[in-house]
């Protein structure tokens, strides 16, 4: 069984892999999300540009950013009415 403290996304004592590890399957859960409200021909094109590159060359646009900044803060905030 899980405690309250092995519930919240500490970022600021979490090593840089870790971190880099949850962002992915945050922005994973984002992207999933976007694909739905694309008709097959978008999501399709859209699955190719993300795919083609690393993240290097991927400039993500801001709002992806931001949603998984704000999917961050959501997790935050329910963490601390928990």
């Amino acid at each position: 069984m899980l405690a309250p403290r092995n519930l919240k996304l500490d970022l600021t004592r979490t090593k840089p892999a870790r971190t880099a590890a949850m962002a992915r399957y945050v922005g994973c859960v984002v992207g999933q999300a976007y694909g739905r409200q694309l008709d097959d021909t978008e999501r399709a094109s859209w699955r190719k540009t993300v795919m083609k590159g690393g993240s290097e060359a991927l400039d993500a646009p801001s709002w992806l950013w931001s949603s998984v900044v704000k999917l961050f803060s959501l997790h935050e905030a329910a963490y601390v009415d928990y």
